[in-house]
């Protein structure tokens, strides 16, 4: 389930890099994101998505950026409330998130990410009924979150959400 934000929950660092074209057409869309996945066991996975659109300029790019915080709660929980530390944590990684996935936007912007290794990955956030593997480039991350390059969206997961495999290079003999 996405619950749109809006743009005043998108960092400053994103929203002051907006420039417009000519006097009134944006350079760029952005779209900030809850994200809640379900897992089979009636849990509730909670993070967050920033979506950079470049179509209003009039170039083919959208970036998607997707951040899974190390929260979980049982659905039934959830439906009969959070508690007041647990929505003060939940704000909390959210927002410790959407930093993280502006650091995330401003070094692909940039070109400052570095290449990354080849990888296949399973993560139960990405494809909660069925583990499915997905094809990626694991980048420099940190010890508690694996940051990957994906085909067309980069994420940033705990560590222990994810399972990771390399992918050898192919032999040339």
């Amino acid at each position: 389930m996405y619950v749109d934000v809006g743009g005043d929950h998108v960092p400053r660092s994103v929203s002051a890099s907006s420039t417009r074209v000519g006097s009134d057409r944006p350079l760029k869309r952005r779209r900030a994101a809850l994200l809640i996945v379900k897992t089979e066991g009636e849990v509730l996975l909670l993070g967050c998505t920033l979506t950079v659109d470049y179509r209003p300029a009039g170039l083919k790019w959208v970036g998607r950026y997707v951040y899974q915080t190390a929260l979980k709660h049982p659905k039934a929980e959830v439906a009969r409330g959070l508690t007041p530390a647990q929505l003060k944590d939940a704000s909390a990684e959210l927002r410790a998130g959407f930093q993280a996935l502006t650091t995330l936007y401003l070094g692909d912007l940039h070109g400052k990410l570095p290449p990354g290794q080849d990888i296949r990955f399973k993560s139960s956030y990405l494809s909660p009924r069925q583990l499915v593997e997905l094809p990626g480039q694991q980048l420099p991350g940190t010890a508690d979150r694996a940051v990957i390059r994906g085909t067309s969206t980069m994420y940033s997961f705990p560590r222990g959400s994810i399972e990771i495999a390399l992918v050898e290079p192919a032999s040339t003999s």
